[in-house]
């Protein structure tokens, strides 16, 4: 996945659907490596960009989710690679901490759309 892709999912330049079509082959590779206890699951992120992360973006990739637009396997995905790119700036410790929620439930629990929720303030 290009980290352009995941900016243009946030900025609303592509649609949730577009992007699981776009990605749908690594999405694919990692959904069933997931369910492999012990396996090894590579993320791919092509940095063809930098990008910030701040409150903002967390926020829409939480209304993604609120609103059944991704899953909570694409989000952990997404995460990963926001997180594994060193083109990506997390604007501060707190989003790096939200991020970091996002990724994998066998690391951090499970992600819930009440956590969403609190996250968007609502």
């Amino acid at each position: 996945m290009k980290l352009s892709t995941i900016e243009k999912l946030i900025t609303g330049e592509l649609s949730p659907a577009d992007f699981r079509m776009e990605t749908a082959k690594e999405l694919f590779q990692y959904e069933n490596l997931v369910k492999k206890v012990g396996s090894v699951i590579p993320i791919y992120c092509e940095e063809d960009i930098e990008f910030e992360v701040s409150i903002n973006e967390v926020r829409k990739l939480c209304e993604f989710f609120l609103n059944d637009q991704l899953n909570a396997r694409e989000l952990a995905y997404i995460a990963d690679a926001l997180q594994l790119s060193e083109n990506t700036i997390l604007k501060g410790e707190t989003i790096a901490d939200l991020v970091a929620e996002l990724t994998d439930s066998e690391i951090n629990g499970p992600f819930t759309k009440a956590r969403a929720r609190e996250i968007l303030g609502d």
